[in-house]
């Protein structure tokens, strides 16, 4: 087979024009996938503002009310000696993120009451006393004179915790009507107890 003069060839078979093509057309979509790259990016980074935002705009009671749901269920499969799930065991370490969070954000509002007692039930009958000292201890401290916080007095002392004295001397041990907090039966051995 023979080459004229204008069909030279390079090496590899390919004619010097089409390999300049080559790396044209390979730059250009180089170019194009980096572009594609950095408009998801923006369009990830829109989404997660959007999720903040909506996560920071969310109503308090409503949060509140879906934690006191998740750990009233929990409470029951552990008092009814089920296995937690994978999923249970993580949704509770949620809940607990979201209600340490409201902890801090609104540590005086009235509605978190419940939502850490019974968290904090659910930790003492799961045998992890210093977490449920911790939820008890922030009970003493911001809602003294509230029936639950007198409960979790008794409980802290359970778990080798020393609970706080109050100086009032008309609280009562009366829960809210339709209430329902049974105390837990700890198993393990008392932890130390926390320092304030």
């Amino acid at each position: 087979m023979r080459q004229s003069a204008h069909d030279t060839t390079h090496h590899d078979g390919i004619k010097p024009c089409f390999q300049q093509a080559r790396w044209r057309v390979l730059g250009l979509l180089l170019l194009g996938a980096c572009l594609v790259f950095q408009i998801n990016l923006e369009a990830i980074a829109k989404k997660a503002s959007k999720a903040d935002a909506a996560a920071a705009s969310e109503d308090p009671a409503m949060v509140l009310a879906e934690l006191d749901k998740t750990f009233d269920g929990t409470l029951v499969k552990v008092r009814s000696r089920m296995l937690l799930t994978p999923k249970d065991a993580q949704a509770m370490a949620a809940a607990k993120l979201k209600l340490m969070d409201l902890m801090t954000s609104t540590p005086n509002n009235p509605a978190l009451v419940l939502p850490v007692y019974k968290a904090a039930l659910l930790y003492a009958e799961r045998d992890f006393p210093d977490d449920a000292l911790e939820l008890f201890e922030f009970l003493q401290v911001h809602f003294p004179n509230h029936p639950y916080s007198i409960r979790a007095a008794k409980h802290i002392e359970k778990l080798g915790g020393t609970a706080m004295t109050s100086s009032s001397s008309g609280k009562t041990n009366a829960l809210p009507s339709g209430a329902n907090a049974t105390t837990p039966s700890t198993g393990g051995s008392p932890s130390a107890p926390k320092s304030p």
